[in-house]
């Protein structure tokens, strides 16, 4: 077994969040990572740690862009001044792929100080030296970890800052092997 660091020239994560009539979307800087891999090249496992001060819009421009991405980071959200950065760490690996070469993932995601379980499906590709890891669209539920900002569940009435509280994640991550 060797363990391989990401190449984070190459990686990326991008989220995308809903709300009636549009939604938003962005990407996410990973800070370090790491895959374990068997002695066939294979990923066993690994550990991603997510630097939550990138926590970017693309959709948006000027002052909207930085409203956004201020409140995203704001206690309203991820409280990114006390909780800077979140973790995945893989649990298992299924060994068995469905029919269209994707592996389910099972691991533990790190929020704002709380850990939920979560599973997804990924696949990977060798290419040439390295090797190509790319997930499913993840859908994942905020208010798991306490991100309760503008969630139907938690107000009285419906107003113009109702948001969902799913949101999605793609995740593409690039090693040398």
């Amino acid at each position: 077994m060797k363990t391989v660091k990401i190449d984070y020239s190459k990686s990326s994560v991008k989220w995308k969040g809903y709300k009636p009539g549009g939604g938003h979307q962005g990407t996410l800087n990973i800070k370090e990572g790491k895959v374990d891999m068997n002695d066939d090249n294979v990923p066993v496992g690994g550990v991603f740690t997510f630097d939550m001060n990138t926590i970017s819009d693309d959709d948006q421009k000027g002052m909207m862009k930085d409203k956004l991405e201020q409140h995203l980071k704001s206690d309203e959200f991820f409280n990114v001044p006390q909780f800077p950065l979140a973790t995945f760490t893989i649990t298992k690996i299924d060994p068995n792929s469905d029919n269209e070469g994707y592996y389910m993932v099972n691991g533990t995601l790190e929020i704002k100080g709380v850990k939920n379980d979560i599973s997804f499906k990924a696949r990977y590709m060798k290419i040439n030296n390295e090797l190509e890891i790319e997930t499913q669209t993840i859908s994942l539920d905020r208010t798991r970890w306490n991100i309760d900002y503008g969630s139907k569940g938690f107000l009285k009435k419906l107003t113009e800052h109702v948001i969902a509280n799913n949101f999605d994640v793609d995740i593409q991550i690039w090693v040398n092997v």
